[in-house]
């Protein structure tokens, strides 16, 4: 039972950390690398020690060092701010990682309609 419990809680921290950190990436980092960056979901640890933090740019498919690096400038910052705003003994260390499975669902959806389109010319 202790496994179950412990999993809801790191549910409700991940969606605490996400709802937190895109908040502040959009009204108070004001870095221009990051304007395009939407984060999608945080992993955490089993010690809630360490978040990973899955972003994509909106504007792009295609992994960005400029965006990386604005995100890992402000991930002190973001750190910080979470421990302000979230009652947790322990703030986990923040990173972030670029969502490469929206980039893969995207590529496969093409292939999947070029599939599709090949077999209605074919009939």
């Amino acid at each position: 039972m202790k496994s179950k419990r412990s999993y809801s809680r790191a549910t409700r921290v991940a969606q605490n950390i996400l709802e937190v950190a895109a908040s502040l990436l959009m009204s108070e980092v004001k870095d221009p690398r990051i304007e395009h960056v939407q984060l999608n979901e945080v992993k955490l640890t089993p010690d809630l020690r360490i978040a990973k933090v899955y972003y994509i740019l909106i504007d792009s498919d295609k992994f960005d060092e400029e965006a990386q690096t604005g995100l890992e400038s402000c991930a002190g910052f973001v750190r910080r701010q979470l421990g302000d705003r979230l009652d947790l003994r322990h703030i986990p260390e923040i990173h972030f990682i670029w969502d490469e499975s929206v980039h893969e669902g995207r590529r496969i959806e093409k292939l999947l309609s070029e599939i599709k389109y090949s077999d209605e010319e074919e009939k």
